[in-house]
């Protein structure tokens, strides 16, 4: 009697030192998982928004959206004015330092009489190709219907522009070097003061169309200014010139 006793005491006290043993594995083997799942590579984290552990677990990141543009918003907004004032305030310091003559600088007038002629049927030829602007802009923007379809206007408009403003940079040459920035009349202070923005206009209008984040009016008012600028340009020189000297080239 009392042998089977104390053999049962010894399996009840052999079977609680294995529960506890059980117990305690369990509670090891859920640490270990605990430890290894809260080690996970940080470039897991960091370079998605969902991956897995080696184990097969998936994880979250916590940095979901953390990513930041090269440009703030509001910097982006403000930078095609801060284009516009830097171009036409160095262009037109260097119109104002221009020395009168005798001229040191080379001028050239292609196949015209002489230099102004050159430079009056050059900033004509520009200003025909920027009026066909407005039209080929219509037509892009769905103001305007009429044939062929697909990008065919696109292209237009966008070399005409392009054919434009070379066409300028001759005129703009002898200007800020032959004539320099005028103020004796207020024809030619605001034909001086024209030709000083037109380049920063141009290429705030090329900032705004390769850059992202502009509203919707952004580029059609750029490109309304500019035509605006240019067709100063010609009523301040080219109308001036042919209606006091005659069409001769």
């Amino acid at each position: 009697m009392v042998g089977r006793c104390a053999d049962a005491a010894y399996q009840a006290q052999a079977g609680d030192e294995n529960s506890s043993g059980a117990r305690g594995a369990r509670s090891g083997h859920l640490a270990t998982s605990n430890k290894e799942a809260a080690i996970v590579p940080v470039n897991l984290i960091e370079s998605g928004d969902q991956h897995k552990t080696p184990d097969g677990k998936a994880i979250m990141s916590e940095n979901i959206g953390s990513e930041r543009p090269l440009i703030p918003g509001r910097v982006k907004q403000v930078l095609p004015f801060i284009i516009f004032a830097l171009v036409a305030l160095t262009v037109g310091l260097l119109a104002t330092r221009t020395i009168e003559s005798p001229y040191a600088t080379p001028f050239f007038h292609l196949f015209f009489s002489d230099t102004k002629h050159m430079k009056v049927w050059l900033s004509t030829a520009a200003l025909l190709l920027v009026l066909s602007q407005p039209l080929t802009a219509s037509r892009i923007y769905g103001l305007l219907h009429f044939p062929p379809r697909g990008g065919f206007y696109n292209v237009v408009h966008r070399w005409t522009g392009r054919t434009a403003i070379v066409l300028t940079l001759p005129v703009a040459y002898h200007c800020i070097f032959m004539l320099g920035f005028g103020t004796e009349n207020t024809r030619v202070y605001i034909h001086s003061l024209l030709g000083s923005s037109v380049y920063g206009v141009f290429l705030a209008k090329v900032f705004i169309v390769r850059a992202k984040g502009f509203p919707g009016w952004a580029l059609p008012i750029a490109g309304g200014v500019l035509f605006l600028v240019l067709l100063g340009l010609w009523l301040t020189s080219a109308l001036w010139f042919f209606s006091k000297f005659g069409m001769g080239i």
